[in-house]
């Protein structure tokens, strides 16, 4: 009898498979071709769709699994895609932007330092200039002015017999010939209602120029006192030539009215009265004056406030002849102003201070530390050429033609930018910078180079 403890001893080929066992041996070769197919088609960046029956737990899990991993895969993939979009759009910023500096940004700014010099004129080391209105010989010089006039009734206190003659201002002519023609003191002229004025001092007319007449400025006086004598504008004739050719060529005219001519018992101003009001009128029409000139700035010039001149002039004469008891003063001032770069050339040539001075422009700081005097005989009002003292603490500083650097240096290198600079005489220190940094080339804009001038302070 067969011991049924024993295990049969039946050959492997003869086992038979139990369905359940059939099953799980395929579901497992299932998900292993599943999982590799997935790992193939994750490295290969294809979509994973699977679908299993849902028939047994373990494989359902693993679908689940699948499809979790797919899902992430895909968040991943969109991330790299948008992270390489933000790599290129940086770079090609970094390359227009350095395009950018390199071509259309790139500037260059020169700071230069002007050679200078600081110079000390004491009173007993003080330079004379000459100065010009016209600027042609010397420094040139600009005159303004400035004029007050003021008025007061005053009474007539007094009483005086007076003889006065008329006067006023005529013009001779010289419509004869070429030469110079002398009239002595004296001559006498006569006017177109036959009243007679002569001059006091000799004059000279000069000769015609072409068709032109030959002319000279003089003052006649009655020939006797009264007010017969004041006439308006007239004509006058040279009495002294009648009967030779020379009465049609010789002739005046007045300038205005001729006047003054008094005869007779007048009601005057006391003087006092009068010397009190032209006392106040000058001082209060000097301050006036002074007030106005001193607002006086014209760019380029200095002026010189120290220096103004003030003239007076009245009707004093009327008041004391009894025609008028108004007095009336007039004050006109006159303000010098200096040009200040033909000062500044004038100074350098006169100290011989300036090393290799060659009559290069030049400008001048702390002008106001400059006095000026004028000779006791200067007349603002007049004079077309002055000769001035000037004494002080200035700066004189060469001028740099910025505009012709600038054009120098377009498209230069640093060195050879360092060669033109040489060329440059009033050129002490000097810099570059560059933007970008790296640059060492000026651009070929002009507008992209820039010049900067510092001088330090004192």
């Amino acid at each position: 009898m067969q011991d049924i403890r024993r295990p049969s001893n039946r050959s492997k080929s003869n086992i038979r498979i139990t369905p359940r066992e059939d099953v799980t041996s395929r579901l497992e070769k299932f998900e292993k071709r599943i999982y590799k197919d997935d790992q193939e088609d994750v490295e290969a960046n294809r979509p994973i769709r699977i679908k299993i029956n849902n028939t047994y737990n373990e494989s359902t899990e693993r679908v689940r699994d699948i499809e979790n991993r797919e899902s992430i895969h895909e968040i991943r993939d969109g991330h790299s895609s948008f992270s390489t979009k933000i790599f290129i759009a940086f770079v090609a910023l970094l390359i227009i932007g350095f395009l950018l500096l390199n071509f259309i940004f790139n500037s260059a700014t020169i700071n230069i330092t002007p050679k200078y010099k600081d110079i000390l004129f004491s009173k007993e080391s003080s330079k004379v200039m000459i100065m010009n209105l016209d600027g042609l010989e010397g420094v040139k010089f600009q005159v303004a002015s400035s004029s007050i006039s003021k008025t007061r009734s005053l009474p007539k206190t007094d009483t005086k017999t007076i003889q006065t003659k008329a006067s006023g201002k005529i013009v001779i002519y010289n419509n004869f010939d070429t030469n110079p023609q002398k009239l002595i003191k004296n001559t006498r002229f006569e006017s177109s209602k036959g009243k007679i004025y002569r001059i006091t001092e000799s004059v000279t007319i000069p000769g015609m120029k072409g068709s032109t007449p030959g002319s000279i400025g003089a003052t006649v006086y009655a020939d006797s006192y009264g007010a017969d004598y004041n006439i308006d504008a007239s004509d006058f004739t040279l009495p002294g030539f009648k009967g030779t050719a020379r009465y049609k060529g010789f002739y005046a005219r007045s300038d205005g009215k001729l006047e003054g001519g008094v005869s007779g018992l007048k009601g005057l101003v006391n003087k006092s009265d009068l010397n009190a009001a032209k006392d106040e009128f000058a001082m209060s029409i000097t301050k006036d004056i002074q007030d106005n000139l001193r607002k006086i700035k014209i760019d380029g010039y200095i002026p010189v406030y120290d220096q103004i001149q003030i003239v007076f002039s009245d009707n004093e004469k009327d008041l004391n002849i009894g025609t008028t008891a108004d007095y009336t003063e007039t004050g006109t001032g006159y303000l010098m102003l200096v040009n200040k770069d033909e000062l500044a050339n004038g100074i350098a040539g006169k100290t011989d201070i300036i090393n290799k001075y060659n009559g290069e422009k030049m400008h001048i700081l702390y002008d106001d530390t400059l006095h000026f005097t004028l000779r006791n005989t200067a007349d603002l009002s007049k004079d077309f050429q002055l000769e001035v003292m000037v004494d002080g603490n200035p700066r004189l500083y060469f001028d740099i033609d910025e505009n012709n650097l600038k054009q120098s240096v377009l498209g230069k290198t640093q060195t050879e930018f360092n060669e033109i600079i040489r060329t440059f005489n009033g050129v002490g220190q000097v810099t570059t910078n560059f933007f970008p940094f790296w640059l060492k080339t000026f651009s070929t804009k002009l507008g992209s180079v820039n010049v900067v001038q510092n001088l330090p302070l004192r």
